[in-house]
């Protein structure tokens, strides 16, 4: 193992290019907010008609217990990455990759997260703000223990649907979220060709594999300058077509991360 990092590292070094796909085992642990009694016993009074608030409530629980394990690695991934032409594209809806030292230009994120509300019809292909007003007083009422009025709930101005968060798990997923920049990854890609390419895929299983475990295949097969580094506490095996450029790695991504000497 050590000599493999010591490997990942000197690629990282020697290459003009670096790219990297994030998976679920790059994902914060979800965490329950029923655990922490502020968050339960705000969660206990809720009425039917309001656990609509669920979501906004596990959003806040998130921010104030943030997955310290998930953040020390992903800082570990920024400084291997420091001063490196890098594009980084995330299968996770959780936005911890948008609270890290990554350049967000440089990052995409092609299955949502919560910084944007849609539609639960994908009405008009429309993207909403998160009302930052709301959070806020409902974290309020949530460490006070009472708040003077429940929120009124977003909801669409077409059609009139309570809003959801713009996740891929929503049945009318609109993806205008993440377009813009989704191009801007794929004229990044184009200058790949020919390049010294480093390409790192960490905890990326077989969810969406057109997304990052294929295409990072195709990339690497097709650029013989590229070399590939495969983490996954499973599905870790390379295909043979990538021959002696690529390196298989059985190990939790986070834990490899973690355990690096780059700080």
């Amino acid at each position: 193992m050590n000599n493999l990092k010591a490997v990942l590292q000197d690629k990282i070094a020697d290459a003009e290019m670096v790219l990297v796909g994030l998976g679920e085992e790059m994902s914060a642990h979800e965490g329950n907010a029923e655990n922490e009694p502020r968050y339960a016993n705000f969660i206990r009074g809720l009425k039917k008609e309001e656990e609509w608030l669920l979501p906004f409530i596990q959003l806040l629980y998130r921010k104030e217990y943030p997955d310290s394990r998930l953040l020390q690695a992903c800082h570990s991934l920024a400084v291997m990455l420091e001063g490196k032409n890098y594009f980084l594209v995330s299968l996770n809806t959780d936005d911890v990759i948008y609270g890290t030292e990554f350049n967000k230009e440089r990052v995409v994120a092609p299955c949502g997260g919560y910084r944007y509300m849609q539609c639960p019809s994908g009405c008009g292909d429309r993207l909403f703000p998160v009302d930052d007003k709301l959070l806020e007083g409902l974290s309020d009422g949530i460490h006070s223990g009472k708040i003077s009025r429940r929120p009124d709930r977003p909801v669409c101005e077409s059609c009139g649907s309570g809003l959801v968060f713009n996740r891929i798990g929503e049945k009318k997923y609109v993806e205008k979220g993440y377009i813009e920049q989704w191009e801007k990854y794929r004229l990044w890609l184009q200058g790949t060709v020919n390049r010294k390419l480093c390409v790192l895929e960490l905890g990326v299983g077989m969810e969406y594999p057109s997304v990052i475990r294929w295409p990072f295949e195709k990339v690497v097969y097709l650029n013989q300058k590229a070399s590939f580094f495969r983490i996954h506490s499973r599905l870790y095996q390379m295909a043979e077509e990538i021959g002696d450029r690529g390196y298989s790695i059985k190990a939790d991504p986070q834990d490899f991360l973690i355990s690096q000497d780059f700080l």
